[in-house]
């Protein structure tokens, strides 16, 4: 058998083994469960809708912050 063809044959050999040998040692990821993408903390605060007065304004949500009430410049 000629030499170069040994040399080849064997390098082939030693190619795909050492490629089907490093895949076989890749760890498989946990099972993904819903605990570990939901968020339950903090749970958001509860805003009250503002009410209709007697003028055309209405009254502004609780967690509103007002920058202007309308009355001074």
């Amino acid at each position: 058998m000629n030499v170069y063809v040994f040399k080849k044959q064997l390098l082939v050999a030693l190619t795909v083994f050492l490629v089907l040998n490093s895949n076989a040692q890749v760890p498989t990821p946990p099972k993904m469960k819903a605990e570990m993408t939901e968020f339950w903390e903090p749970e958001p605060r509860v805003v009250t809708p503002g009410k209709a007065a007697a003028d055309a304004a209405m009254t502004p949500p609780s967690d509103a912050i007002i920058l202007f009430d309308g009355k001074d410049l």
